[in-house]
Formats: structure tokens, C-alpha cells, sequence
């Protein structure tokens, strides 16, 4: 059954890389932890009325791995932002593989600067 109450912040998305990511798991973990950074941003822009032109830094990333990443295969990202105030956001997330294994959880906090006058 539908909910009447609006969707919380967050976005989905799957990815995988668009060339030859090498199998070692080290580097397929790099890539994802890249990855895992920037999309979030998505999720914060709507609790704080942003656009992605008015992110000043990406703070505090942390990776979880919970099992090895291969980005030579699509990979589901679904992400939240529960709060957004003063300024700073706080995004989460969680990376499945195509199996719905669970291959990592990130957060990002992300700074918006004060809005400027025009």
C-alpha cells in the first residue's frame, strides 16, 4: 500500500565502471570508495533547498567493506540523507552488489556555504 506521506531525502542508483577496472580487489575497493564520495551529494541537495554548484567541501568519508567490490559489474546504491543543518549535511549509504549482497556502507558529511547576495 502507498504511503501518503512524502519519500524522505535520498537517491538510487546502480553503476559500474565504464572501461576495464583491473580484478584486484584493492583497486576495485579505490574505486569504489571514490565513487562512494561524490553521489551522495545527490541525497543532501534536497534537505538543504541546494544545487550541486553550491557544495564547497565533501567532509569526513567513511567506507565500511563488508565483501570484495568488482566494478566490472553493476553495483546498487541507495542513499539517505537523515539531516541537514547549519550549513552541513549528512549522507549515508549502502552498495549492493547484483546479487543483493551488502558490499559496503559509506556516509559523507558535505558542506554547503551560506547562500550569497545577488
Amino acid at each position: 500500500m502507498d504511503s501518503a506521506e512524502p519519500a524522505g531525502p535520498g537517491s538510487r542508483i546502480w553503476m559500474r565502471a565504464r572501461g576495464a577496472v583491473p580484478a584486484a580487489p584493492m583497486v576495485n575497493s579505490c574505486v569504489l570508495t571514490l565513487q562512494s564520495a561524490f553521489t551522495p551529494v545527490e541525497a543532501a541537495m534536497g534537505p538543504m533547498r541546494r544545487s550541486p554548484y553550491e557544495i564547497s567541501a565533501l567532509l569526513d568519508h567513511t567506507v565500511s567493506f563488508h565483501r570484495a567490490a568488482d566494478f566490472s559489474n553493476w553495483l546498487f546504491y541507495e542513499q539517505t540523507s537523515p539531516t541537514g543543518v547549519g550549513g552541513r549535511a549528512l549522507a549515508s549509504g549502502t552498495i549492493y552488489n547484483r546479487s543483493g549482497e551488502l558490499v559496503c556502507t559509506a556516509t559523507q558529511e558535505i558542506y554547503f556555504p551560506p547562500a550569497r547576495d545577488s
